[in-house]
């Protein structure tokens, strides 16, 4: 799936989210199934996932680590 930036998606599992897409310092957690916008995305080649810059329904920003994409869901729009 081609993610759209500024689009509405959810994840079916936790994630921790960091400050930086590497993963240095955690920041806040994002519940499963808790929509998100999607911002940005970049590959961590060392752990062979992907990270997403995202906005949560909580105000945060930052960065989650996904690996498996495909179980991401896009929500619509009203």
């Amino acid at each position: 799936m081609k993610l759209q930036v500024g689009g509405l998606y959810s994840y079916p599992n936790p994630r921790i989210i960091y400050t930086d897409y590497k993963g240095t310092s955690s920041i806040a957690f994002m519940e499963a199934n808790e929509p998100f916008a999607f911002l940005e995305k970049t590959f961590v080649e060392w752990t062979r996932v992907e990270a997403y810059k995202v906005l949560t329904s909580q105000g945060v920003v930052g960065w989650v680590h996904i690996g498996y994409p495909e179980d991401l869901k896009e929500l619509s729009h009203g």
